[in-house]
């Protein structure tokens, strides 16, 4: 028997992680071959509040863990034949590792780090994790978008992913109008980290891991919140716990995304559609890239088949 688990090694921010965990899991799903969990060792970005107090958490990483169980389907076999341990898989590679091992009768476990080579090739292989993530928080009754504003340590690496307040608010702007051509009651959840205070950040604080040699300054100021404010039926969520911001992006119907694992897996989790700018991965074919020419008329499809009141 064939069995896929993740590699462990890159322990970065928690989107990033569960996207690589995901992208085995659909993968033996869509081959018809046994996922083995693997939990996270350990979470090295665990947001702006981390930054702030130059500390990380144990318990977030538990946290983290218990969260994605619904992976765990089972225990590792007790006769394992063999190991193969793979960084970077992709087509070709696995394509072989299929050919040579998928009807073997031994169990030889494979061990990848990165799938996103074949899975941003096969992005609805994401479809195997629809419905099976369990937000706690409450979905509303009320038509929501929501949308994730991703801050945090870009202001210190990766800055080119951050998109400007302009951007999100453009797309809100659309996607209210067309709401309100239906009639149709809606409210906008907003999702983002802001500064509570200066803080210095070096090379050594957590997740930055020596990606900058010169000492830079996270405040408040930076992130122009209230330009936000001139959006109707606003709802600010800011600084909440992680898991309370991934619940409500999962929960959302229309999800506004950032250049972030962490609101892509959001999508590949959720229903309802997401509005994404082009960004390292594949995204599913429901979503709607922000520039499409076809924008409103596919909005417009999506806003048709769902009614203005939950019951």
């Amino acid at each position: 028997m064939l069995i896929l688990a993740r590699k462990t090694g890159h322990d970065d921010g928690f989107g990033s992680q569960f996207q690589r965990i995901l992208g085995i899991f659909c993968l033996a799903k869509e081959y018809n071959l046994q996922y083995l969990h693997v939990p996270l060792v350990d979470v090295g970005y665990q947001g702006l509040k981390a930054l702030e107090i130059n500390k990380n958490s144990n318990s977030f990483v538990e946290e983290c863990n218990k969260r994605i169980e619904f992976l765990k389907t089972g225990s590792a076999p007790k006769n394992i034949y063999g190991k193969i341990d793979i960084k970077w898989m992709n087509c070709e590679v696995f394509e072989e590792i299929l050919k040579t091992y998928k009807n073997d009768e031994k169990n030889i476990i494979v061990y990848c780090e990165y799938v996103h080579q074949i899975l941003d090739k096969s992005p609805e292989m994401y479809r195997h994790v629809k419905d099976l993530y369990k937000p706690q928080i409450k979905k509303n009754k009320i038509f929501t978008i929501g949308v994730h504003v991703r801050r945090g340590e870009l202001y210190v690496v990766d800055s080119h992913r951050m998109l400007p307040n302009s951007y999100y608010i453009n797309i809100i702007n659309k996607l209210i109008k067309l709401c309100k051509a239906r009639n149709l009651n809606f409210i906008i959840e907003l999702y983002t980290e802001v500064s509570e205070k200066e803080t210095i950040i070096t090379g050594k604080h957590p997740g930055i891991c020596n990606r900058i040699n010169e000492d830079k300054i996270i405040n408040a100021e930076n992130n122009k919140i209230e330009e936000f404010d001139c959006i109707p039926n606003l709802k600010k969520y800011i600084n909440e716990k992680m898991f309370d911001t991934f619940d409500r992006m999962v929960n959302c119907d229309i999800l506004i995304t950032s250049r972030s694992s962490f609101s892509t897996v959001a999508s590949y989790l959720k229903n309802g559609i997401s509005i994404y700018h082009n960004f390292w991965h594949g995204m599913m074919k429901n979503d709607i890239e922000f520039s499409d020419p076809n924008f409103n008329l596919r909005v417009s499809k999506f806003l048709d088949r769902n009614p203005t009141i939950r019951t």
